[in-house]
């Protein structure tokens, strides 16, 4: 029946016949295919394949259906071994579409993709991207029928094209998965795509196109796959060369002083336009940046210089209007696809910590604000030599440490939290006064990468060495890794205490924290 078709064809059904079904990985003989409603509900079926086809009668042509496609044997087109066939699924809109539905493994991509969103929204956007993504852009993978590549020469169609793909697929089978069930194809392409139907991992595009480039090798497919139209996979992997893989942000960083060592920040000023910083990958100068809804200009986009990123990050300078003061929300889009979405704290740069400090005090009433610094202590650093110069100690802001306001009288239960800012600065707002707190800074490290299926997840601590023969420092620390301080909220008082760490391990612990609030400011 598929030869009869011919080549290109759209599959149209004959005359007896509402919808013509077909089920190919290859063409599946003996496959059963549904079509089910919205709610579940059979339309149509269950009928028998034969060469991959079968047609069924449909009484309502309206809305989106689902195509079910199972069972049954198919010849393989890389290998030449009878396989049997696996589930496939494909949406087909019966009030448009006009006869035809096909269910491959890329329309199981795109279904899976899908992954229960409204198909009449989102199923000609995922399947066309689908397409496009495997260097079949324009060809729509619902009503074109492909070529079987494992039974017929490949000819410059957009049958021949698809039928391309799907042989490339089954090649991928073979090469790849040992001869595996053709889901574990399907399973890992679903992992390297993202939502839109796009690739975002290039290593699992540029798998599928050296696959595609290597099918003249095999013997079974070369007689099919002749010199005259190698120019058609050719065009296909460029094609999906073109097609940019979708950008991944790490972190998105408002501070020239840590975009490059992942601490990023999240306030810009009032009144001017900000500095801010993407850092990830797969980056290109065709996203979209928009903060509080209007659009950004990209700046500049270079790959990142320091080994406590990834390889392969890039870093990219968004540039926006300014914007007065509150919250805004940033937003990175590449194409339709949110890509980044986080909250900017737009402050007056005019109204220093001391200044708001100062307003603060002015209210004489509950609730109270409390306030304080975290700081931290290391040695200096000999130029000459890269050792450490232990008497000569460096104070500096410590920004992002988390801090916990804590009930004394509630077993230390945690009633707020905050961090501090790039000032080393801390405040509660809120805290109910006559209320015995205690403040606690915990000390932290990051994920900055989350476990890969080839590499562990990597956090943002690095390790030096600073034990010498001349000077030996014991590896061991004190239990107490934080500070805490009890004490009293009142009307009008706030408290500002500088939390500091040791630039090195301690061996022997002496005192204890301390208890007493400090003095009221």
């Amino acid at each position: 029946m598929t030869a009869c078709l011919g080549s290109d064809s759209t599959g149209l059904p004959g005359p007896h016949a509402d919808l013509a079904l077909h089920y190919v990985l290859a063409p599946v003989e003996g496959g059963n295919c549904t079509l089910t409603d919205g709610n579940g509900q059979t339309l149509a079926g269950p009928v028998t394949t034969r060469s991959g086809f079968a047609s069924v009668n449909v009484a309502t042509r309206t809305g989106m259906a689902l195509l079910i496609c199972t069972g049954g044997n198919y010849v393989d087109e890389a290998s030449g071994a009878t396989m049997p066939g696996v589930t496939l699924r494909s949406y087909v809109d019966l009030e448009r579409n006009y006869g035809v539905v096909v269910a491959t493994p890329l329309t199981e991509v795109a279904f899976q993709l899908l992954n229960g969103r409204d198909p009449a929204t989102f199923w000609p956007k995922v399947s066309a991207e689908v397409a496009a993504s495997f260097g079949l852009e324009g060809i729509d993978l619902v009503s074109r029928v492909p070529d079987d590549i494992g039974g017929s020469a490949l000819v410059d169609s957009a049958s021949g094209r698809y039928g391309a793909m799907l042989a490339t697929l089954s090649q991928m089978r073979l090469d790849a998965f040992s001869g595996k069930d053709p889901w574990a194809v399907i399973a890992e392409l679903v992992a390297s795509m993202s939502a839109s139907g796009r690739f975002k991992d290039a290593d699992a595009r540029d798998a599928v196109g050296s696959t595609l480039a290597r099918l003249p090798a095999n013997p079974r497919l070369t007689a099919r796959v002749v010199e005259a139209v190698d120019a058609v996979l050719r065009d296909i992997f460029e094609n999906m060369q073109h097609r940019n893989v979708i950008a991944t942000v790490d972190f998105v960083d408002t501070d020239a002083s840590t975009t490059q060592a992942g601490e990023p920040g999240t306030t810009i000023p009032a009144g001017a336009p900000p500095d801010i910083w993407a850092v990830g990958s797969n980056f290109h100068l065709d996203l979209l940046a928009k903060l509080g809804g209007v659009a950004c200009q990209l700046g500049d986009l270079k790959p990142a210089q320091n080994s406590e990123l990834k390889s392969e990050s890039d870093v990219l300078t968004i540039n926006c209007p300014a914007r007065t003061m509150g919250a805004a929300e940033l937003l990175l889009l590449d194409g339709e696809e949110t890509v980044w979405r986080s909250t900017l704290e737009v402050t007056d740069p005019a109204l220093g910590f001391s200044a708001a400090l100062a307003t603060s005090k002015a209210a004489s009433t509950a609730p109270t604000r409390l306030t304080g610094h975290v700081s931290a202590v290391a040695p200096t650093i000999n130029l000459q030599s890269g050792g450490l110069i232990y008497t000569a100690l460096r104070t500096f802001p410590v920004r992002g440490v988390v801090v916990e306001l804590l009930d004394h009288d509630a077993g230390n239960g945690v009633l707020m939290t905050t961090s501090t800012d790039a000032n080393g600065d801390y405040a509660f707002d809120g805290a109910a006064s006559n209320k015995q707190v205690v403040v606690r800074a915990k000390a932290q490290i990051k994920q900055t990468r989350a476990l890969c299926s080839n590499t562990g997840p990597q956090w943002n601590l690095a390790v030096r060495d600073n034990t010498s023969p001349q000077s030996p420092k014991a590896a061991s620390g004190c239990p107490d890794l934080f500070r805490f301080w009890t004490c009293s909220t009142t009307p009008s008082s706030n408290y500002k205490r500088s939390i500091q760490t040791s630039p090195f391990p301690i061996s022997t612990c002496t005192g204890a924290a301390p208890t007493a609030p400090p003095a009221a400011t």
